[in-house]
């Protein structure tokens, strides 16, 4: 008897897999059709950059949509296969601007809503009735899929673990890692103190106070061991941080690499002074360096400051921001500039309030509705103010520019991506960095497409709609 009830539960659990199926493409087929008609739309209004999302978002959710496909320029070959089709024709840049372009945008806003809103119901519902039958997997995948179309929807929200507060939805993860970022410093290790002398030291002629730790060595000519304690655990706690962020087992910094040295001056004197001996480029990069608040290097792992007339929590600021750069090199083998300055103002906001130093001049910098880029604080309501304004820099000057182009508005929407991408996509998220480690010359735009399948223009639509709800 026992194993009948066994074999019975089976085949119904079956049936339900073959009946969540069956419902399952009815609903990304509809799916696709809706965005196909809101491409269709945004075509006859000649919005052609909006109307190749939606078309794309067609095509993500049925590959053999043909009306989508052949707005997008497709065409099947000979083997059955879409591919580009080298005769078509197709607009890809919005034909509207200004005062025209905002009304298409309201329109677009309000059959979105008519729209996709009870579309993401009926997944709600799917997800429900997958539950019922024990579908875990096939319930969150519904949910998911209801969030991925509208994602304020609440019941789907709610279903997968996500609270309201202050206006946006925190996942139970979001919160116990935004709680750790700060809780965790003072557990932190805090190293001892070290009495060997330094290869700066030597070079200098000078005497340091000095603590290392497993990964760390941090010195200084005129900070206590107090303050050096403390560097210590800052530097140790975004280690931690970034491996939990990530998912590693592993540190990212090779532990052939360590320690990471950590050398905080008191004056402009003493930075120049540590260039002149250890910078081995040409003469004009060193007096650029020298002008410079500070200066880093991935490998070997260092980072040097001074921290003059600036407050103590610059000290701090610095070594999480040099460390978490470090990680971020050592991590998607390379450097690409937006990742890595979003991540290290990632850090620096949630663990010091704080966004101080060296690589992107904010001091002095305004939005024209009066707030100070310098203070990360007020990030979110710049953000804001772009959702309302559309002075956003584009997404593909912050994807795709050098360290020396990132100017303070582009980092700041390098930072609130990050943001965006650890709140909701965090999975895929960790995939992309695998993809980025695996090719040196992708600014990121390929491995979007290729763990999202999102163009830049799709990441920055889905950017847009977080933004909106998130701040």
């Amino acid at each position: 008897m026992r194993l009948l009830l066994i074999a019975l539960a089976l085949v119904a659990i079956q049936d339900a897999k073959t009946e969540w199926a069956t419902r399952w493409v009815k609903l990304v087929e509809r799916a696709a059709d809706e965005h196909s008609k809101l491409g269709e739309y945004l075509e006859m209004q000649r919005m052609h950059q909006w109307a190749r999302l939606e078309f794309e978002r067609a095509v993500t959710d049925d590959p053999e949509h043909a009306y989508a496909r052949k707005q997008l320029g497709h065409s099947k070959g000979e083997s059955g296969a879409w591919g580009p089709d080298p005769r078509a024709k197709v607009e890809s840049e919005n034909k509207k601007t200004g005062e025209d372009a905002k009304k298409v945008e309201t329109e677009y806003r309000r059959r979105l809503e008519k729209s996709l809103k009870p579309l993401a119901a009926s997944f709600v519902d799917l997800g429900n009735w997958a539950k019922s039958q024990g579908l875990d997997a096939e319930s969150k995948q519904a949910y998911g899929k209801a969030l991925d179309i509208d994602p304020d929807q609440a019941q789907a929200r709610e279903a997968l673990g996500f609270t309201k507060e202050a206006g946006r939805w925190t996942s139970g993860w979001d919160k116990l890692m935004r709680a750790d970022f700060k809780d965790g410093i003072v557990k932190a290790p805090a190293g001892v103190e070290e009495s060997a002398t330094t290869a700066v030291e030597s070079a200098l002629g000078v005497s340091h106070l000095k603590r290392k730790s497993g990964r760390f060595l941090a010195e200084s000519p005129y900070l206590t061991q107090g303050q050096i304690t403390k560097c210590i655990q800052v530097a140790e706690h975004s280690v931690e941080m970034y491996k939990k962020l990530f998912s590693l087992f592993e540190d990212p910094i090779p532990a052939a690499k360590l320690p990471m040295n950590h050398i905080l001056f008191q004056t402009r004197e003493q930075h120049e002074a540590y260039i002149e001996k250890f910078d081995k480029r040409s003469d004009e990069i060193k007096k650029q360096v020298k002008a410079m608040s500070a200066s880093t290097t991935a490998d070997p792992p260092k980072g040097e400051c001074w921290q003059g007339s600036r407050v103590e929590a610059f000290v701090y600021d610095f070594v999480i921001h040099s460390t978490v750069h470090t990680l971020s090199s050592w991590h998607i083998k390379g450097s690409r500039s937006w990742l890595r300055e979003g991540m290290a103002y990632y850090f620096t906001r949630l663990m010091n309030d704080t966004a101080m130093v060296y690589c992107v001049r904010f001091e002095g910098t305004k939005t024209e509705g009066g707030k100070s880029m310098n203070d990360p604080n007020n990030w979110p309501a710049i953000v804001r103010e772009w959702m309302r304004s559309g002075g956003d820099p584009d997404i593909h000057s912050v994807i795709k520019v050098s360290l020396n182009d990132l100017t303070a508005q582009r980092t700041i929407k390098a930072w609130s991506l990050i943001d965006f991408m650890f709140a909701e996509n965090r999975g895929r998220w960790i995939e992309f960095h695998k993809e980025l480690a695996a090719d040196p010359k992708d600014t990121g735009e390929k491995a979007f497409l290729k763990v999202f399948q999102w163009s830049l223009e799709d990441l920055d639509a889905r950017w847009r709609d977080f933004a909106r709800r998130a701040y």
